[in-house]
């Protein structure tokens, strides 16, 4: 069975091109607008990868990182940032988490 992989993304045409990618790879895709919808979706259906962006409306990146770490089953899954972010910080924040 492929592992599921949940994507947030404020984006629609992010959403649409990183899941696109992931399906065509064989992945299952789920998708969130912000960082909310995604604690939401991996409450109800088990992840294996996050695949996020930093800034986003209602709840961002690192809120949905520390959100996640929050719960046991998502103390080690891996988490992805796509970002235009530049910033030192926001990189080791995410880094930490």
């Amino acid at each position: 069975m492929a592992a599921t992989i949940l994507v947030a993304d404020d984006s629609a045409t992010m959403r649409m091109i990183v899941q696109a990618t992931l399906t065509g790879a064989g992945w299952k895709v789920l998708t969130a607008g912000n960082g909310q919808e995604a604690l939401e979706v991996a409450k109800n259906h088990p992840v294996d990868l996050v695949v996020s962006d930093w800034n986003m409306p209602v709840m961002g990146g690192l809120q949905l990182i520390q959100g996640l770490r929050e719960q046991d089953r998502y103390l080690d899954v891996p988490v992805l940032v796509l970002t235009t972010e530049d910033d030192v910080d926001s990189k080791m924040a995410a880094r930490d988490l």
